[in-house]
This record gives C-alpha cells, sequence and structure tokens, in this order.
C-alpha cells in the first residue's frame, strides 16, 4: 500500500500534466486514477487543440487510449451557473479551438463513445459508457436553458435534514472540485453518486493522495444556505445548542436567481440559525432578525454529514 503522504508515480505524472496544462484539471485526474485502478471505463474530457498533443502523450505513457474529435464544440448557450452548451461544428484549424478528447484503457471504447458524440447517440447511451449512474444520465435529459441542473438537482431532493456529502454538486460551484465523476447527479440523494465518491476516495488514497480527497471532501461538507437565488457557503460554520453559527465575513457567495431586494435582506446581518419545522429562524446572537419557509428552489439550508455524521 502506497503512503497517503506520498503520491504514486503516476499521480506525480498527472500532477505535472496538470501544471502544465490546466485544461487536464483535477477530477480529470481523479478520473484517470479510476480509469488505472478499473473503476471507470472511459473518460471525456474537452481541452484546446494546442494541449491535446501533451495529453494525448502523457496520457499514452501510462497505458491509456485515446480519441480525439474531428470536429470543435461550438458554444450554444450558457447559464448564470457558468455552465456552457455546446453543439458540434466543423473544424476550423484554429489552435484555441475546443476538441472533446475520450480516454480508456481500450481503444474501441474510447473510439466508441466518440462516435456517440458525434453522431447523437440514443439518449442516455454515451453517459452510461462513461460509467454514470442510470438515474443521473435520465434526469440530464430534463436539464435545458430554461431549467438548469441545481433547479433539477434541488427539485429532485426533498427536504432533508442533511444529506449525505457524497452527491453534493453545489460545492463545485465555489472550489470547482469534487469527488464524483463530471456530471450532475440526479439529486442531492443520489446513493450511486455517493458510491462513486466513496470508491474515488479509496482510489485516491492507492495512490497516494488522501489529503487532497480529505480536502475535497471538507469542501462537500460544509453547509449552503439558499436565499434569494443566492447560494451562502458557510465556511467554518458549527453547530452550538441547537444553532447553526456561522461568520458571514468567512462566507463566499453564487448568484443564481438572485432577487432584486437580496441586498436589503436581513441575513446579511446574522450570525446564527434555529431550524424548526420547515422554519428557519435568523438572529444576531440572541436578536431575532426575520424568518421564512424552507421550500425546495429557494430560502433553504443544505446540510451535509458524513459516513457515520461525522
Amino acid at each position: 500500500m502506497i503512503s497517503s503522504d506520498i503520491p504514486s508515480q503516476q499521480s506525480l505524472i498527472l500532477l505535472e500534466l496538470h501544471r502544465h496544462t490546466p485544461e487536464f484539471n483535477m477530477r480529470n485526474l481523479c478520473e484517470t486514477l479510476c480509469i488505472l485502478q478499473g473503476e471507470k471505463p472511459v473518460m471525456r474530457l474537452v481541452a484546446a487543440a494546442s494541449a491535446v498533443p501533451n495529453i494525448r502523450r502523457t496520457l499514452s505513457g501510462i497505458g491509456i487510449h485515446t480519441a480525439v474529435s474531428s470536429w470543435r464544440l461550438n458554444t450554444s448557450y450558457k447559464t448564470s451557473l457558468g455552465d456552457s452548451y455546446t453543439v458540434n461544428a466543423p473544424r476550423q484549424g484554429d489552435q484555441n479551438e475546443l476538441l472533446v478528447v475520450m480516454a480508456s484503457l481500450d481503444r474501441s471504447l474510447a473510439e466508441q463513445c466518440l462516435g456517440c458524440e458525434e453522431n447523437g447517440s440514443v439518449p442516455g447511451e454515451l453517459g452510461e459508457l462513461l460509467g454514470y449512474p442510470k438515474c443521473c444520465v435520465e434526469a440530464y435529459e430534463t436539464i435545458s436553458a430554461d431549467n438548469d441542473w441545481l433547479a433539477a438537482i434541488l427539485a429532485n431532493s426533498p427536504l432533508n435534514l442533511s444529506y449525505h456529502y457524497g452527491a453534493n454538486r453545489l460545492s463545485y460551484l465555489f472550489f470547482e472540485r469534487s469527488l464524483f465523476y463530471d456530471y450532475f447527479p440526479c439529486s442531492l440523494d443520489c446513493q450511486p453518486t455517493q458510491l462513486i465518491t466513496q470508491k474515488v476516495r479509496q482510489v485516491l488514497s492507492n495512490h497516494g493522495m488522501t489529503l487532497f480527497a480529505e480536502s475535497i471532501k471538507n469542501e462537500m461538507l460544509a453547509p449552503i444556505l439558499l436565499r434569494g437565488g443566492i447560494l451562502v457557503y458557510l465556511r467554518g460554520a458549527r453547530w452550538e445548542d441547537g444553532r447553526l453559527v456561522y461568520d458571514l465575513s468567512l462566507a463566499s457567495l453564487h448568484g443564481w436567481k438572485v432577487h432584486h431586494e437580496a441586498d436589503h435582506d436581513s441575513i446579511w446581518n446574522s450570525n446564527n440559525l434555529v431550524r424548526c419545522q420547515g422554519t428557519l429562524d435568523f438572529f444576531r446572537d440572541d436578536s431575532w432578525l426575520g424568518s421564512c419557509s424552507e421550500n425546495l428552489l429557494d430560502n433553504r439550508l443544505l446540510i451535509f454529514q458524513g459516513d457515520g455524521h461525522e
């Protein structure tokens, strides 16, 4: 077993690739290690044409085959979450144009996945080939310009008191890291995604990257408040006597569907809240500032827990 403090040789090669070629991000690194360990069949990544040769050369050096699109990706629309949705278009020979790379230990499988994307496969076929849960592949079909992935996930997630951190895609909005593959979970309760997260953590541990995995896990565990169309990442929040205590000067914000009166919300003066029977009460120390009823798409507190409620 490799020490958790000493990255494996394969990890070091991939970290070096990431350093020289930022298009190969840390999620790609995690997925590549999963491919090498047999946990994932194929990885899809998008990179500028100028970066593709180095990516292919490095992956080939550790035994991974790649297939590259003969077409480029053209942006169809962007969402307020920062996601770009694309269509295939003819290449123009520009070194900055975006290409699709499929990577696998099985050359024919990489080529099959590329063909599925190029030719327009049966809905869901490509997602399943990439190792994404069937429930999430099916839920992806509901995402559109009018129904982004966050709305879809929240609408499918019951108003639980807490969720397992393993399907927390929302933390990605703040750190661009997660412990599952590059897809949108069908809900915050998605058990297949939680299992993938556990597998990815184990793969990273096997390759001497336990501390890296733990840092991402900690990011995924912090509570998130959705209020007035703004996601508030409550860094450092803690429970004290039934109250969630926080310091908003440490919080990170992500504007989603921001309400026009959001700047004047009394929440910005709060430093703790109480949740009781579907209602959130906000306080400054012991002074009550206001309350709201939780619902699926706004005024919602999202609490995440680890295995065994760690």
